[in-house]
């Protein structure tokens, strides 16, 4: 099968045109990011935004049951959370804040490089070895048996 493939190549001109580049590759959209539970079964990630929302609504419910019985009552009464700052002090010195504020602005970048290299390489692996159908998260859809298929196709 590969010797047919190899018929059909053709040797390369010496400079690059954009728009044949890697082939002229079409524009491929993404899915949604899945995860492998098992050997062949994938759990689609989006189910976690209605799942994470009824948990969040569950949450409030029981802390607003809590917040109605006497023990809970009694220990807000006792413990306000208001002992440690006024309207015009704060609890942090102000050289915290800007090492915070300068903390954020540096993980800011930091997901953003790991954003940028997920989109070019849509799975993640366990092992250094990246078999194509080993990923146990992808978010593009299966590699094709093609032999000629590259990782360029996926990003």
């Amino acid at each position: 099968m590969v010797p047919a493939y190899r018929a059909l190549l053709s040797r390369g001109a010496d400079e690059i045109d954009p728009a044949t580049w890697a082939g002229s590759l079409p524009a491929a959209r993404g899915i949604a990011p899945r995860i492998r539970i098992g050997a062949n079964r994938w759990f689609n990630l989006l189910w976690l935004l209605p799942i994470g929302l009824a948990l969040l609504a569950a949450a409030v419910g029981v802390a607003k049951g809590l917040r109605s019985t006497a023990a809970v009552r009694d220990f807000v009464e006792r413990h306000p959370g208001t002992g440690f700052a006024t309207r015009l002090t704060t609890a942090l010195p102000g050289w915290v804040g800007l090492q915070h504020f300068f903390n954020l602005f540096l993980l800011v970048f930091i997901i953003r490089s790991g954003l940028q290299i997920f989109a070019d390489h849509p799975r993640l692996y366990w092992t250094r070895h990246s078999t194509p159908g080993k990923e146990w998260l992808r978010a593009q859809a299966r590699v094709p048996e093609d032999p000629l298929w590259t990782a360029k196709q996926d990003s």
